[in-house]
């Protein structure tokens, strides 16, 4: 009957492990999208700096 219980146990603790994992990889796909969103932003901004200073030259 331990035994039973420790198993219940085991599997409770694994299916908590896989929900958080689950949680993990929406969080990462989250910050991915905008890591992404970020850095094209940053490339625009890039691209007309250049752009001014070349008018400006």
């Amino acid at each position: 009957e331990q035994l039973a219980r420790e198993r219940l146990d085991y599997q409770n603790q694994i299916r908590q492990a896989e929900s958080r994992i689950q949680q993990l990889e929406g969080q990462c796909t989250g910050l991915t999208e905008q890591l992404q969103t970020t850095q094209q932003a940053l490339q625009q901004e890039q691209q007309l700096r250049q752009q001014a200073a070349v008018e400006n030259a």
